[in-house]
């Protein structure tokens, strides 16, 4: 089973006082550009990598300074973000079956069957956390949404 990333939604902190839970949609300026070379699990949209840079990149409540793509909305307004902009990581697993029969009468056969779940060891990372309100941590994936490769053998005797 393969899919693409989920839609991630920007989010910032809630300075309107009125938000059901502090879900409040960042204000959005302009495309945000993925620096592949910078691309891991702990950065996940490639930012860079020292504060002063990753701070340009989300701008000050109620602020466009001309360049950042997100930024903070301003006190007791609502983000002007729409909802899932942004991709996550995407999702890869295979699952294998394998049986074999052997007959030991004409009534009477074992079953032999190996099960491999997520086969070939593939991870895939949960969404990361995006908040302009934590520039620091934005970006960083801190879970995994699968198992690790899972084997079972099963062995019935029918008669």
């Amino acid at each position: 089973m393969t899919r693409s990333g989920l839609p991630i939604t920007v989010r910032a902190n809630d300075r309107t006082g009125q938000a059901v839970r502090g879900n409040v949609r960042a204000n959005r300026y302009r495309a945000f550009t993925v620096n592949e070379s910078l691309r891991n699990v702990d950065n996940w949209f490639g930012l860079p990598t020292d504060a002063a840079a990753r701070g340009a990149v989300f701008c000050a409540g109620g602020v466009d300074n001309g360049t950042c793509a997100y930024g903070q909305p301003a006190d007791g307004q609502f983000g002007s973000s729409s909802i899932g902009t942004e991709r996550g990581p995407g999702f890869f697993s295979t699952d294998i079956s394998i049986g074999k029969r052997f007959n030991i009468s004409e009534r009477n056969y074992i079953d032999f069957r190996a099960e491999l779940f997520n086969a070939f060891n593939n991870v895939s990372w949960a969404p990361p956390g995006l908040n302009v309100a934590a520039p620091a941590t934005a970006g960083a994936i801190g879970a995994q949404v699968q198992a690790p490769r899972n084997i079972q053998f099963g062995l019935k005797y029918f008669f």
